[in-house]
C-alpha cells in the first residue's frame, strides 16, 4: 500500500521517481500538443527551483505569478513547493491597482509573469513603488526594459540552476526533506466579491488532506485519463481538485489555450474529465437551446422525445427499465444523445461544477445526455472542497455529501459551518478578519443552507445576498437568478429589493438570442441600446418573465425589470474572475437604474 502523503513535494516527486516515462502535462505550441512526461516535468520543476535557490531565494519568501494556465505556471508553483517558497498567484485579469495591492500586501521578493502584456502592468508599478528583487518573464524578451528590479527570462534562470546544480544540489535536498505539514504552500487573494482581498493563507495540511478526501470519492482513473484545465490556476478550485488532485490520481493535465479556444481544444484534447463553473455549462445549455429553436420541426419533435424518453430511463432503477424502454433509450442515444456528448470532445466520464450554483434543470439536461455534472461546494478558505456529488451518490438540485475528513453542521440562522484538517491557517496579517470567521476551529461559510433527509446539502443563497422586503419576506436571489437563467433569452439577471416594497431585476439578454428574435419579427435596430428600447422586447421579456415565475409566491416575482445594453464583465468590475456577479458593485454601479424601478409615492 502507497505511504500516505504528507506534503504537496511528496505527491509530485513520488510521480517522478515512479513514473517517469507517464504523460502527466500537454499544452499546445504553435499549433501543436506537446506531451511531457512525469521524469521531463521533474527536470524542469528542479532546473528552475535551483535557479530559485542560486536567485537567493529563502524558505518563506514570496514569490508572485501573474500568468494565464501554463505549463511554465505549473513548474514555477512545484518548484516553490520544493524548496518551501511561498507563491502568490496573481489573475492575469487583475488590473494595475489589485496587482499593486496583492504584492505590497503579501511582501513579494520577486515575480514571474507570462508575457509583455504583463510584464507592462508590473513595470508600471514597480516604477512607481520598487516593489520587488526580481521579474521572471514566461515568454521570451526581444529587450530589456529598464527597470529597478533585475529582469530575468524563465529560460535564464532554468539555465542558472543547470549550471550551478552543483551548489545547491544538497540544499534543495535539505528544503524537499525538511517540509512540514503546516509549512505555507500559497497566499491565495481572495478575488472578492466586497472589499479589499485577503490572503487565505494555506498549508500542506489544508491541500493534502483536500486531495485525501477527493481521492476516496473520485473513481479511479484509467490509463488515458486526460482532464482539460481552463478555468484559472489562481482561483482554488482549479488549483487543488483540477491540478494536485489530478496529479494525485496519475490524471493527464491539458492547459487550454484559452477560455476562448476551450471548445476548439475539447475537440483536440477529447478530455475524460473536466471541471468548469456554472457560467460555461449555462452558455453550453443556452447554445443548444438556440440551435433548437433553429432546427427543422421534425428535429424539434426527435429532440423532444429523445429527454422525454432519457428522463424516463434515468429516473428508473435499472431493474425496472425494460426492453422496450432500453431500446428507445438505446435509440435516443445515438440519434440525440451522443451527439450533444461530441460537443465535448465523445469522452467525458464526468464534469465537475463549482464557484457558484449550478440549476437543477441545466443538471437535468446533462445527465439525460449521458453527462453528469457533480456539483460541489466549497470556499478559498476550504481547500476548497466541503461537499461534493460523486459518479455513485449524487443528487440533482444539491452540492453533495461532505467529503471524508470535513464535518458540516447549520447554525440557528442557517449558516453553513465547516471544521476539518483543510480548513486555512488564516488571512495573512488579518488576526481580526480570521478570528470573524472562524471560531473553535469551525469555519463560518458565509452561506444559508440545509440538509435534506438523504444528508445531501442545498445551498440557498450567501447571507449578505438574502433580500429582506418591507414586508419582512426574507428573499435569497440565488434561486430567482437561476430559474430566469434557464430561458436562453437571459444572459445575467440580478435580483433587487431589500428593504423595498417588491422585487427588481437588472437582466442582461443574450443578445446573439435576442438578435435573431428580432429579425424573425422583422424589428429594426441599430444598437444593442436601441433594441432593449423597444416595446416588442420588453414585452417579450415580460411574457417569459411570467411563464418562469408562475410557480414563485407572489412576493419572490419580479415586479419590474430594467434591461441592460451591455454584458457584465470583469474589466466593467461587475464580475469576479470566474464569472461570479459582484452584487455590491453592481448595485452601486447601476443605483440610478435600480432607484428608478422604485418611484417615491
Amino acid at each position: 500500500m502507497e505511504p500516505i502523503p504528507k506534503n504537496l513535494g511528496e505527491i509530485f516527486w513520488n510521480l517522478v521517481e515512479k513514473h517517469p516515462q507517464k504523460i502527466g502535462f500537454s499544452y499546445k505550441e504553435k499549433g501543436v500538443w506537446k506531451k511531457i512526461t512525469y521524469g521531463e516535468m521533474g527536470k524542469g520543476v528542479k532546473d528552475f527551483a535551483m535557479g530559485l535557490l542560486s536567485l537567493g531565494y529563502q524558505k518563506g519568501e514570496k514569490l508572485a505569478i501573474l500568468s494565464e494556465n501554463r505549463i511554465e505556471w505549473a513548474i514555477t508553483d512545484l518548484a516553490a513547493i520544493s524548496i518551501s517558497v511561498i507563491d502568490v498567484p496573481i489573475y492575469s485579469t487583475n488590473p494595475p491597482s489589485k496587482i499593486e495591492y496583492i504584492l505590497a500586501d503579501s511582501e513579494a521578493r520577486g515575480i514571474v509573469v507570462s508575457s509583455q502584456e504583463q510584464l507592462e502592468k508590473v513595470l508600471l508599478l514597480q516604477k512607481k513603488k520598487n516593489l520587488l528583487k526580481e521579474i521572471i518573464v514566461m515568454d521570451p524578451l526581444a529587450e530589456l526594459p529598464d527597470t529597478t528590479a533585475r529582469i530575468l527570462s524563465f529560460q535564464e534562470v532554468s539555465q542558472k540552476g543547470i549550471r550551478e546544480k552543483d551548489s545547491y544540489e544538497e540544499e534543495f535536498s535539505k528544503r524537499l526533506e525538511a517540509i512540514q505539514p503546516s509549512d505555507l504552500v500559497t497566499l491565495i487573494y481572495t478575488s472578492g466579491t466586497t472589499g479589499e482581498p485577503k490572503g487565505v493563507m494555506m498549508s500542506h495540511r489544508n491541500f493534502v488532506s483536500n486531495i485525501l478526501s477527493l481521492a476516496q470519492i473520485l473513481p479511479d482513473p484509467e490509463e488515458d485519463e486526460v482532464a482539460l484545465s481552463f478555468l484559472p490556476l489562481s482561483h482554488s478550485f482549479e488549483r487543488n481538485p483540477g491540478f494536485y488532485c489530478m496529479m494525485y490520481k496519475g490524471v493527464q493535465i491539458a492547459y487550454s489555450e484559452s477560455i476562448a479556444k476551450v471548445p476548439e481544444n475539447l475537440m483536440e484534447v477529447r478530455p475524460t474529465i473536466m471541471a468548469s463553473v456554472p457560467r460555461l455549462y449555462e452558455k453550453f445549455y443556452v447554445k443548444i437551446q438556440n440551435a433548437l429553436k433553429n432546427a427543422s420541426w421534425f428535429r424539434r419533435k426527435l429532440f423532444s422525445w429523445a429527454f422525454r424518453t432519457g428522463k424516463e430511463y434515468r429516473d428508473l432503477p435499472a431493474d425496472k427499465r425494460g426492453f422496450w424502454l432500453a431500446l428507445k433509450f438505446s435509440l435516443a442515444d445515438r440519434l440525440v444523445f451522443s451527439k450533444i456528448r461530441s460537443r465535448l470532445g465523445g469522452r467525458i466520464k464526468y464534469l465537475a461544477s463549482g464557484g457558484a450554483p449550478l440549476s437543477p434543470e441545466i443538471m437535468e439536461f446533462f445527465y439525460i445526455a449521458g453527462l453528469a455534472i457533480l456539483q460541489g461546494y466549497g470556499l478559498t478558505e476550504a481547500g476548497p472542497v466541503l461537499t461534493a456529488n460523486t459518479p455513485e451518490d449524487f443528487k440533482i438540485g444539491t452540492v453533495g455529501k461532505p467529503v471524508p475528513g470535513v464535518e458540516i453542521q447549520i447554525a440557528e440562522d442557517g449558516e453553513i459551518l465547516a471544521r476539518g484538517p483543510n480548513i486555512m491557517e488564516g488571512y495573512f496579517k488579518k488576526e481580526k478578519e480570521t478570528a470573524e470567521v472562524i471560531t473553535d476551529g469551525w469555519l463560518h461559510t458565509g452561506d444559508i443552507g440545509e440538509f435534506d433527509p438523504d444528508g445531501f446539502l442545498k445551498i440557498t443563497d450567501r447571507k449578505k445576498n438574502i433580500l429582506v422586503t418591507a414586508g419582512g419576506k426574507n428573499i435569497p436571489p440565488q434561486y430567482i437568478e437561476n430559474l430566469l437563467k434557464q430561458d436562453p433569452l437571459f444572459e445575467e439577471v440580478v435580483v433587487v429589493g431589500d428593504k423595498r416594497k417588491y422585487l427588481s431585476a437588472l437582466i442582461v439578454p443574450n443578445f446573439e438570442a435576442l438578435k435573431a428574435w428580432a429579425n424573425d419579427q422583422e424589428i429594426s435596430f441599430s444598437s444593442n441600446e436601441e433594441l432593449v428600447q423597444k416595446d416588442e422586447v420588453k414585452s417579450l421579456f415580460e411574457e417569459r418573465i411570467e411563464t418562469l415565475s408562475e410557480n414563485l409566491a407572489s412576493y419572490e416575482k419580479i415586479k419590474k425589470f430594467t434591461l441592460l445594453s451591455h454584458p457584465f464583465s470583469e474589466e466593467g468590475g461587475e464580475l469576479t474572475p470566474t464569472l461570479k456577479v459582484r452584487r455590491k458593485i453592481i448595485e452601486e454601479k447601476y443605483k440610478k437604474t435600480i432607484d428608478s424601478m422604485y418611484p417615491k409615492e
